[in-house]
Formats: C-alpha cells, sequence, structure tokens
C-alpha cells in the first residue's frame, strides 16, 4: 500500500480553516449591504488631489455598513467656476458600474493638496468661494425608487483654525421636496450621518449645501442601501393634483418650474405631492379670454379640467430657473389691461371639496404686486357670499376649503390692488377620502356597508338599500339566534382591521313590531377565532319587559355567535349585567344606544336615549330609557383581549327579526345632549 503524505493534506486543511475564520471576520465586522457608492470630491489639477480608497473611518464609525467600503469614485473638475457638473456610471464598492449618476445644480470650484496621508479630506469641491455662490443644490439619480439608504457626507480638513463647514438640506423621505426638510451642518472634518433617506418616484435623492458664513468645503459622501428595509413615509395623499405655472411665452421671458412649491407645501402639506406642472403662457400684450384645455395632474396623466379668463391679461417674466414659479407671470391692470379679471376651473366632479392655493410673484420686492381674490368657496356659483382674500407676493395663499358647484366648476375674480397685479401659479388639490376611517360615522347610504362591513352571521339576513338604513330581518327559534356584521376596511378578507381600544360608540336602533324577544346593539373588542370573544350591548324590545344587556358574543363562526349575559359586579357579582326598561321601547321609534369602553381599567358603560323626534334618528337626543349599565369587573372577562373590531348585531328568540340601525359612530360627540 502506497504511503499517504498527511504533511500536504493537513496544511491545506489548516489553510481553508484560516482562510473560513478570515471570512467571518471579514462579514462580522461589517453590516450586511446590498449596495454601497463612495465618491471622492477632489480636484483635478496636478498637485491637487490623491486619490483616497478604502474604509473611511469616520463613516465606519458612524455606521458600520461603511465598513464594506473599498473601491472609490474619485469625482474632479477644473477651473474656478465649474457650472452644472455632472458625473455618470458611477461604480459600486466592487468597481462595477451602478449607472447611478451625481450631478450639482450651481456653480462651484475644486481644490485641494497632494496628500496620500489624508486623501480624502485634503481635497474637495468648493462654493461660496472664487465667486461661486452661497448654495449648490444636488442630485444622486438612477438608485431604485421609494427605497431606503443610508447616507454619509464628508467635509474637509482644509482649515483646521475655522472649518468651512456647511448646512445640508436632503429629502429624507422621497417625496422630492426640501420644503419639509431640517437642515444639518456637516461637521468638518467628521462628516454628519443621514441614517435614514429614501430615494423618490424616480429613483433620486435630492439635497441643497449652503454655505455658514465662509466657503464651504464638501470633501465626499457614501451611499448605502441595506437588504430589505423599511418603506418610504406617506405623506397626505391627493386623490387629484393639479399644478399650474401662469407665464409668458416669449423665448427668455420664462422658465418652466415642476416639483414642489415650497410655499405651498408650508401651507399645505397635499402640495408635497406635486411633480408635472402645467406650463400656461400667452403672448400678447393684450391676450382677450386666455383658455387652456385638458391640464394635466402631478403624474402627467390628462384630467380634462380647463382653466379660462375672462377679460384682457398680459404675461411677461424673466427666465430665472433659480426662481421659475415667482419670476414670469400673468398682469392685470398693466398695459391697458382692467383691474379686474373673472376665471373658471371647469370640468370637476361636482359638489366636491377642494383645497386651492394661489402664487403671487416676486416681480417686485419692493413692491409686491399683490391682488385680491375672490372664490366661490361653498360651491353655490356665486361670488356675491363671499369675502375677498390677498394673494401674498411672493409667499402665496391658502383657501383650505373650496367646493365645486353642481356643474364641477370653480369660479373666481381677481382685482388689481391699486398697481400691477401679478398672478404666478396656482395648485388645486382633492383629498383622497379613505372610504372605512378610523374615525367614523355611517349612516349606511350608498355603498357604505358593502365597502367597510364584513358579514360574520346571517350574512344573507343584512342588508341596506341606497339611502340607509342597515336592516335586520330573517327569524329566530327558541334557541335564539345571532345576526352580525363587523365594521372592516377590507371585507374581501378576513383580515381584522382597523381595531379599537378604550373607545365611545353609539348607534340609532329602530324595532319594527314586537314579537317575543328581540333586539340590536353594538359589539366593541371583538376578535374572531376559537377562543375570541366581544363585548356586546342590545337593547330589546320584550312587551312590558324590555332590557338592556350586556353579555359576549362568541368569535368562533362554528358557534354561530354564541350570546351570554355577562354577571355584573354592580348587581353583587352573581347578577345578570342587565338594566330593566320596563316597557320604555316602542316600536317604530328610534333610540340612540350609547356605548363607552375602557379596557384598561375595565371599565364599560350603556345607555339608552329617546330623541327629540322619535321618528328622526338625526334629531336631538331627548330623556334617557331606564338608568346607566355599569360593568367594572377586576379583569376583562375570558376571551376579550384590550382591542378588537367593531361590529353590530342583532339577536332574537322565537321572534320575526325586523330592526334598523344607522348613525353607526365613535365620534364621542354622538353621546352628547343639547344644553
Amino acid at each position: 500500500m502506497p504511503m499517504v503524505d498527511n504533511t500536504r493534506w493537513f496544511a491545506t486543511m489548516v489553510q481553508r480553516s484560516l482562510l473560513s475564520v478570515l471570512i467571518v471576520v471579514v462579514l462580522a465586522s461589517s453590516d450586511a449591504w446590498a449596495f454601497l457608492i463612495s465618491v471622492d470630491l477632489e480636484s483635478s489639477f496636478p498637485g491637487q488631489h490623491a486619490p483616497f480608497s478604502g474604509v473611511d473611518p469616520e463613516a465606519a464609525a458612524a455606521d458600520s455598513i461603511f465598513n464594506a467600503a473599498n473601491v472609490w469614485n474619485h469625482l474632479g473638475t477644473t477651473g474656478f467656476n465649474v457650472v452644472n457638473p455632472s458625473f455618470q456610471n458611477l461604480v459600486d464598492s466592487n468597481g462595477t458600474d451602478s449607472g447611478v449618476s451625481f450631478s450639482i445644480t450651481g456653480s462651484i470650484s475644486a481644490f485641494g493638496v497632494e496628500n496620500p496621508t489624508d486623501a480624502l479630506l485634503s481635497d474637495y469641491f468648493c462654493w461660496n468661494c472664487r465667486g461661486n455662490p452661497s448654495t449648490i443644490d444636488w442630485t444622486i439619480a438612477n438608485l431604485t425608487p421609494s427605497t431606503e439608504y443610508v447616507l454619509f457626507f464628508n467635509g474637509s480638513d482644509s482649515n483646521a483654525s475655522t472649518p468651512r463647514q456647511f448646512s445640508m438640506l436632503v429629502d429624507t423621505n422621497g417625496n422630492g421636496s426640501l420644503c419639509d426638510e431640517t437642515a444639518r451642518t456637516v461637521v468638518s472634518p467628521n462628516g454628519t450621518l443621514f441614517a435614514s433617506v429614501f430615494s423618490d418616484a424616480n429613483g433620486r435623492i435630492i439635497g441643497r449645501g449652503t454655505a455658514m458664513g465662509g466657503e464651504a468645503n464638501w470633501g465626499g459622501f457614501q451611499l448605502a442601501r441595506r437588504p430589505g428595509g423599511a418603506k418610504p413615509p406617506v405623506g397626505s395623499p391627493a386623490a387629484l393634483l393639479i399644478s399650474a405655472d401662469l407665464e409668458s411665452s416669449f423665448p427668455g421671458q420664462h422658465t418652466p418650474f415642476s416639483g414642489v412649491d415650497c410655499e405651498a407645501a408650508a401651507a399645505d402639506s397635499i402640495f408635497n405631492a406635486a411633480r408635472i406642472w402645467n406650463h400656461l403662457g400667452t403672448t400678447g400684450f393684450n391676450v382677450v379670454n386666455p383658455s387652456f384645455q385638458n391640464l394635466v395632474d402631478s403624474n402627467g396623466t390628462d384630467t380634462g379640467v380647463s382653466f379660462s379668463i375672462t377679460g384682457s391679461i398680459s404675461a411677461f417674466g424673466v427666465e430665472n430657473p433659480a426662481d421659475a414659479l415667482l419670476s414670469d407671470y400673468f398682469c392685470w391692470n398693466c398695459r391697458g389691461n382692467p383691474d379686474t379679471i373673472d376665471w373658471t376651473i371647469a370640468n370637476l366632479t361636482p359638489l366636491t371639496e377642494y383645497v386651492l392655493f394661489f402664487n403671487g410673484s416676486d416681480s417686485n420686492a419692493s413692491t409686491p404686486r399683490q391682488f385680491s381674490m375672490l372664490v366661490d368657496t361653498n360651491g353655490n356659483g356665486s361670488l356675491a357670499d363671499e369675502t375677498a382674500r390677498t394673494v401674498v407676493s411672493p409667499n402665496g395663499t391658502l383657501f383650505a376649503s373650496v367646493f365645486s358647484d353642481a356643474n364641477g366648476r370653480i369660479i373666481g375674480r381677481g382685482t388689481a390692488m391699486g398697481g400691477e397685479a401679478n398672478w404666478g401659479g396656482f395648485q388645486l388639490a382633492r383629498r383622497l377620502v379613505t372610504t372605512c376611517p378610523d374615525t367614523f360615522d355611517f349612516d349606511f347610504s350608498g355603498t357604505q356597508y358593502g365597502d367597510c362591513f364584513r358579514d360574520v352571521q346571517r350574512g344573507g339576513d343584512i342588508n341596506a338599500p341606497d339611502v340607509g338604513p342597515l336592516n335586520f330581518t330573517g327569524s329566530a327559534g327558541s334557541g335564539g339566534a345571532t345576526w352580525l356584521t363587523v365594521y372592516d376596511a377590507t371585507p374581501n378578507d378576513t383580515t381584522p382591521g382597523p381595531t379599537f381600544g378604550a373607545q365611545t360608540l353609539c348607534a340609532d336602533i329602530r324595532i319594527a313590531r314586537f314579537n317575543n324577544l328581540k333586539g340590536a346593539g353594538i359589539v366593541a373588542l371583538f376578535n374572531e377565532g376559537p377562543d375570541q370573544k366581544g363585548l356586546a350591548l342590545i337593547v330589546s324590545d320584550a312587551g312590558n319587559s324590555d332590557l338592556l344587556r350586556l353579555a359576549t358574543i362568541d368569535g368562533d363562526v362554528a358557534k354561530k355567535g354564541n350570546f351570554t349575559v355577562l354577571d355584573c359586579p354592580a348587581n353583587g357579582g352573581k347578577k345578570p349585567c342587565t338594566v330593566q326598561l320596563k316597557d320604555g321601547i316602542a316600536e317604530n321609534v328610534w333610540y340612540r344606544l350609547i356605548m363607552t369602553v375602557d379596557p384598561a381599567r375595565p371599565n364599560v358603560t350603556g345607555s339608552v336615549f329617546t330623541h327629540v323626534a322619535p321618528s328622526d334618528p338625526n334629531s336631538d337626543l331627548g330623556v334617557q330609557v331606564g338608568t346607566t349599565l355599569i360593568y367594572r369587573p377586576d379583569v376583562l372577562p375570558a376571551g376579550i383581549s384590550d382591542r378588537g373590531q367593531d361590529a353590530l348585531m342583532a339577536q332574537a328568540v322565537s321572534a320575526v327579526v325586523d330592526l334598523s340601525i344607522t348613525n353607526f359612530t365613535n365620534d364621542e360627540r354622538c353621546a352628547r345632549r343639547p344644553e
């Protein structure tokens, strides 16, 4: 048998083991990363830069994800006033082309010294230097849209005695705007971390650097993405957003504006969604009755909405990219035009609430060319009952609630205030109405029942006509039966939601006719599944022995809404939690059922009130029927959790059911009686 060379085998195994340990150590030394770009900003002049590579200890100390840095992008320029520099196809830390770009809008210089021992911070881009302005804007583009990143900025060590620091605004929430962000100082030489930055819907991160008195020096940055990551925060949603930049169409007299107008966004966050604008321009000094059709929304989709002016205007402006929205405008009471114009926004959804923001201009800072605006805010088609407001230049003015009229129009009138009137633009938004909100009030008209309720027991016997109310029909035998429908924002699946804890619930209940024992009620803290239950407050008609009862209702669908009246501590602990109403519940009359729930204490109350107009559930509350039911146990009953769904129910024994419910709400004002 030949001899085996164990020495070579052993050496190979040792090498593999050491390599495995090394890999583990390297992986353990850095956070997991899916993407990492490192950028060294520098001068391209010979002798003024030293390329940096590897790990920047300041960035790694701020976030261990930057321990993975290896290959860097060395972005350099030459010249004292470099306008709008742009750099394409940045590589990641492995040297692979990422397709990501970095660009600056503005003017910069670049400078440095050749210092290999401090290669990252000894060369830099600068502004507020050598005639460059005090502010630059920048964009990192071609990223994964709506994705969370980590961003680290390097300052420089160009002047240790007076660090050339600067403030940085970053669009951290990915809404494409800097209006709602807070500036932070990029500390020199240590740098500054932005731990959570979301790219916008177009895969961009934008920012703005502003010098802090002296020269600003930017040494570099790193951008990393972890596997997974959070979703971007949700802003104020808009079902419709139309943005219009009013301008001259003459060459050299206008600059198209796009994105978020900070003044509008500060007035109402719904305007943070602005992206694509309509650029409505005219030529000529006396343009009569201009009209613009098929305005697009913020996504660029044709809305069919139109904007028109009745009267005579001029348009003027200057080509100013830094102030594109306010530096061009429509004017009246100028160049022979009269001092008043009327306008119409048409083809909107009729009788619908909108938010409307008007921009002035910055055409004359010393004497702003402001104007007053009348708007038909109540949608009655008239301006006679409206109050004029000044459209402030350049800040603009918000009309927070404006209703379109029955024909889908909003009308208004602009009047000059002594001098020339300049109108820079406007934005119109309609809020996205949540069909099934956390604070609700249902009369069961329209599609409320179908949109927001899911039947759990005897759904075939629960229905709501277009005008409401919610009706429970059918019959029950001597063993009793339960009808149950839960409030659910996603009624097509069994996922619960929304759920509630402490709250006040109300519903108006009508029993059509007397027939043994039957009633309807409110359910709180309801959870579905085996061993899960809810708390039910039911008012029942039983001839001369009407009842208000507190019970548990079973959440196991197989148990068909099993109904068990609780023992009430207020009644000695072993008596049913029931209030005798005698013959207080009449037929074909509306009663307000009120339930308060506080699972933390725990504490539950129930009460019944008449209405001043018995046949009108929208009339004021009248007198209380019976006394208030009070349930204060030491702990919640078995199967009851501190949060759950709200629901409506009917319950009957040996009876034909013909019950109705309306005005189901968790707005605590429902329990108030008129003073």
